[in-house]
């Protein structure tokens, strides 16, 4: 099993021999996301929305709004004035 850390090391050290930091940097990146996307593609669409179905936060918007509401607590009930009726 190849991981990143040797990849990056790898990429160092050859950045070092030829005093070009960029390219073997940028290379071990873009296989980094060659490898990664399609293995999050796969296993996102095995999983069959499962996530989708148990309540899962989808966005950091849902996440921070389910948060906010969390702290508040429940939300009192509003009094009805029978002067306004």
């Amino acid at each position: 099993m190849i991981t990143i850390i040797e990849l990056m090391g790898q990429a160092r050290i050859i950045a070092n021999i030829n005093y070009r930091n960029l390219e073997p940097i940028a290379l071990v990146d873009i296989f980094f996301l060659v490898v990664s996307v399609p293995s999050i593609i796969a296993l996102n669409t095995s999983s069959g929305g499962t996530a989708a179905k148990v309540g899962a936060i989808t966005t950091s918007r849902d996440f921070e709004q389910r948060r906010a509401s969390a702290r508040r607590g429940p939300r009192p009930k509003m009094a009805q004035n029978p002067s306004t009726r």
